[in-house]
């Protein structure tokens, strides 16, 4: 939708959406330029000398390459190469997905003591955290910090192997199920200069409502197809909006 309404369009991260029966690759889905995990021609590895695929071609990595960093490196390359055009990046993060493995930035622990899941869970969500702001950093430096829109937001909850500390309780993960643990997940929209910081909006919010949102951003041209969202964009103007009454959500639980 937005390629074909002259923006300058990337994805960086991770893909998953190529298999039987109905997958796509990102150049039919409308992506100028790619730089992926989980596509067609890649392995397993994501995060330490990991597979990846950049425009039809694989990458020659070790195991000093860390894929969170190539990702960033690259949505950082692509937007100083069209900072003067209208453009659009789509980064489906590979953190902070099990296996939970060490970051660049992992404290070495003690000799008695051996890193623990959690513990590195803890690091992939502060490693996550620091490649935004990376990104954060580069829109300021450019000069385009007040003139782009940052949406952040996730898909699930806590991955169901990790206990961990909340408020003084100990909780499980209950990522993938129907839930509140399990559905309820950040979603943070940042324009300065447009959206009136601290604002909070408690209205109902799901994936489907993100492409009518960029298409009221945008001025683009929805798709002649009927569509489950309606877009949020007058609420983080501080408006009323169309706040649905409810979402529909559904899992299968494949292991459990």
């Amino acid at each position: 939708m937005l390629f074909r309404s002259g923006y300058a369009t990337a994805v960086a991260g991770k893909w998953q959406l190529h298999g039987a029966p109905n997958g796509s690759l990102a150049p039919e889905c409308g992506f100028d330029t790619y730089c992926l995990w989980n596509y067609p021609g890649t392995e397993r590895a994501r995060f330490w000398n990991p597979s990846i695929m950049r425009d039809g071609k694989l990458l020659e990595t070790d195991e000093e390459d860390y894929g969170p960093d190539i990702f960033t490196d690259y949505i950082i390359d692509f937007i100083g190469q069209h900072k003067s055009d209208p453009f659009f990046v789509y980064y489906p993060m590979v953190l902070v997905h099990s296996p939970f493995l060490k970051t660049p930035d992992s404290n070495p622990k003690p000799a008695n003591r051996k890193a623990t899941p959690l513990d590195n869970f803890q690091d992939m969500t502060a490693y996550a955290d620091k490649c935004v702001g990376r990104i954060i950093d580069a829109l300021e430096a450019m000069g385009l910090r007040e003139n782009t829109i940052v949406i952040y937001t996730t898909d699930n909850g806590t991955g169901r192997s990790l206990t961990y500390p909340f408020q003084g309780e100990q909780r499980v993960g209950e990522k993938a199920y129907a839930t509140e643990a399990g559905s309820h997940v950040p979603l943070i929209i940042n324009a300065p200069g447009t959206i009136q910081p601290g604002l909070i909006c408690n209205d109902l919010v799901d994936f489907s409502d993100v492409l009518p949102t960029l298409a009221n951003i945008s001025g683009a041209k929805l798709p002649d197809v009927e569509l489950d969202g309606r877009s949020f964009w007058p609420q983080c103007l501080g408006q009323n909006g169309n706040p649905r009454k409810y979402i529909f959500q559904y899992y299968y639980p494949r292991s459990e």
